[in-house]
């Protein structure tokens, strides 16, 4: 089984998990030794993945890591678990304690559902403020970017010299991307001067004229990103069949069928499916997102189960679509007209939380 397929089946396993887990025991038995098992190392063998190291100059619980992951008889990564949905924020601490006294090169933070890896970049031995990778297993199982990464904290591919190259790598990336997040949300006075000054040179730069740029300001950096999103969609659907006649039948039969109930799926029905799988490619495979067309209202469902909506589509006439967006009784709570159907691209984090319920649900 790959890699991937094997964080599916472990994915999976943690939906059904969740619900039940209280303590910290619990989430270790339940999701955090297959995690390790997952990653190659055998929790039942102690020269391999020791339970309470110790990480401290005593032998007192409290100085003990939950794991250490051993190579040659020395840890090359410690765990540190916590409770399922514990917030590992108000843990850094007790984790960056362990790893200073110890000799490992990576140290986890754990509730089982989120992994976060540090390593000491910035100075020997120190644990790093930031971590240089995520990985949420219900999130990111399909982020093949992150997956990648992942794997290189397998058994045999683990070494800790490329580790180092990538890890700092990824710190760096992760660090501008969380730059380049927090000013689109709320841009700085010099993120807002540098534009100033670029689109407005010699004009005298009040706080009036600040404030006014900057809400303009960040609806462009907005409206950029979505209009590289659509572009690089289109060009994607321009290469790929779209038309009717394009879809493979499985038989004549069927598509004298299909002729004969006066279902016509449309361009622009086959376009806004590719819209969906491209809003919730890192939100569930692909392949579970399925349409079915009706006379007068198009499906896109989950698993092709009918009372699992992702969103409903009227399309027939190009001229006058309307978009439905789903509530939890699996009903169009909101019916919106489009122009053009890129525009479903704006209610991306509505589709993104209806799917994320089903998934759970």
């Amino acid at each position: 089984m790959d890699f991937i397929d094997e964080l599916r089946d472990h994915r999976s396993h943690a939906l059904k998990q969740i619900e039940h887990l209280s303590t910290e025991e619990a989430t270790k038995t339940s999701l955090i030794n297959p995690f390790i098992r997952l990653l190659g190392y055998s929790v039942m063998d102690v020269t391999e993945v020791q339970p309470e190291f110790c990480a401290g100059p005593g032998t007192k619980k409290e100085e003990k890591v939950d794991y250490a992951i051993l190579q040659d008889g020395k840890p090359i990564m410690i765990i540190e678990c916590k409770s399922c949905g514990e917030d590992l924020n108000k843990h850094y601490n007790q984790l960056c304690g362990y790893f200073a006294f110890t000799k490992a090169r990576v140290g986890i933070l754990t509730n089982g559902i989120e992994y976060r890896f540090y390593s000491d970049l910035d100075e020997l031995n120190k644990m790093d403020r930031r971590h240089f990778l995520m990985f949420n297993i219900l999130e990111h199982f399909e982020n093949k970017n992150l997956v990648d990464e992942l794997k290189r904290f397998t058994k045999t591919a683990f070494d800790v010299d490329e580790m180092k190259i990538k890890a700092s790598a990824l710190k760096y990336s992760n660090e501008i991307k969380r730059i380049i997040r927090e000013e689109l949300e709320d841009p700085t006075n010099k993120f807002v001067g540098f534009f100033l000054q670029t689109v407005m040179p010699g004009r005298v730069k009040t706080k009036k004229l600040r404030d006014d740029f900057r809400d303009i300001l960040k609806k462009a950096l907005n409206e950029f990103i979505e209009d590289r999103i659509r572009e690089r969609f289109i060009a994607f659907t321009q290469e790929s069949p779209k038309a009717e006649e394009d879809i493979p039948k499985e038989s004549e039969k069927e598509e004298e069928e299909e002729h004969d109930s006066g279902i016509v799926t449309t361009v622009e029905e086959w376009t806004a499916l590719g819209i969906i799988k491209s809003i919730l490619h890192n939100v569930v495979e692909l392949d579970r997102i399925t349409l079915k067309d009706r006379k007068t209202i198009c499906n896109i469902l989950l698993d092709n189960k009918s009372n699992k909506r992702l969103l409903v589509l009227y399309m027939n006439d190009p001229s006058n679509m309307i978009i439905g967006l789903i509530d939890e009784n699996n009903k169009p709570s909101e019916e919106i007209k489009i122009s053009k159907v890129d525009e479903i691209f704006k209610y991306s984090d509505r589709i993104v939380n209806r799917a994320k319920f089903l998934i759970i649900k």
